[in-house]
């Protein structure tokens, strides 16, 4: 790619946390590690939902929203 797109992962903090999409990302070669490089073409930064106001302004780049499952029961009676 010539132009590669910045990559923002929004996750829970659990999951950033604890660094899966760390793991996630090697099936791809892709790292944060070099990120901030740039030599890769792309910055990736992963953070959590409650952060995500911190990226309101973005723009010209990737977002993954990685959705917590919602656990729990719901009477509908």
């Amino acid at each position: 790619m010539k132009k590669p797109k910045d990559l923002y992962i929004i996750t829970t903090a659990r999951k950033r946390d604890t660094l899966e999409w760390e793991g996630e990302l090697t099936y791809f070669l892709l790292s944060t590690k070099d990120s901030n490089k740039k030599e890769n073409g792309c910055r990736i930064y992963i953070d959590s939902w409650n952060n995500i106001k911190k990226y309101a302004n973005v723009t010209n780049a990737f977002f993954i929203f990685d959705e917590q499952r919602v656990v729990g029961y719901r009477n509908l009676d």
